[in-house]
């Protein structure tokens, strides 16, 4: 309805990647907070609830029901 937003395509190509970086909780060696830096999609915010093979099978979605010609003649 007017005024209202979509809803957010599945899969991976609406939001685009960023590693998280967050507060470990520890102390370093040098007495400043430690930091994890985590490099998997599945820990940005937009794919928390979802796992690799859930997004992943999202991604592949489009693609079922083509032929090969139809995809290498786009």
């Amino acid at each position: 309805m007017f005024g209202q937003q979509a809803a957010a395509a599945p899969g991976t190509r609406s939001v685009p990647y960023q590693k998280i970086v967050e507060k470990d909780g520890t102390n370093s060696a040098n007495g400043q907070p430690a930091t994890a830096t985590f490099l998997t999609i599945t820990a940005m915010p937009a794919y928390l609830s979802k796992s690799m093979e859930e997004l992943r099978w999202e991604d592949y979605q489009p693609w079922f029901g083509r032929t090969a010609a139809a995809v290498f003649t786009a």
